[in-house]
Formats: structure tokens, C-alpha cells, sequence
């Protein structure tokens, strides 16, 4: 008499594959999960970093801008008189 099919080493070792297989799955779940998380907070620092790139050349036209039409003012405020 054969013993019940839970008893037998392929339902055994059968078992244990998919144990290993769940375990795996779950590392690589977790693992990903994580690798979004970081990829999501290193958009966000690319974008702020983009964003303060861009003030930092809206500040340097504005100023430039100002340089040239302040002189530019003051020499055709006393032509127009």
C-alpha cells in the first residue's frame, strides 16, 4: 500500500518549490516597490532642481534687462525734452 499522496517526497519537494517561489516573489515585489519609491523621489529632486535652474535664469535676464534699460532711460528722458 502506497502512503497518502501529502506523505510522498514529490508533493514534499513539490511544496517546497513553491514556498521558495512565493518567497522570491515577495523579495522581488518588495524590491521593486522600493526601486519606484526611489525613482519617484529622484524626479521630483531632477524637477526642483530644473525649477531652481530656471529662476536662476529668469533672475539673470531680469537683471540684465534692467542694466541695459536703465542707462537707455536715462539718456533718452533728457532727448525727448
Amino acid at each position: 500500500m502506497s502512503p497518502p499522496y501529502w506523505k510522498t517526497w514529490w508533493f514534499r519537494s513539490l511544496l517546497f518549490a513553491a514556498v521558495i517561489g512565493l518567497f522570491y516573489l515577495l523579495i522581488a515585489f518588495l524590491v521593486n516597490k522600493e526601486k519606484l519609491k526611489n525613482d519617484l523621489v529622484l524626479e521630483r529632486l531632477k524637477a526642483k532642481k530644473l525649477h531652481e535652474l530656471d529662476m536662476m535664469k529668469l533672475r539673470f535676464y531680469t537683471n540684465i534687462s534692467h542694466e541695459i534699460r536703465t542707462p537707455l532711460t536715462l539718456i533718452l528722458g533728457p532727448l525727448e525734452r
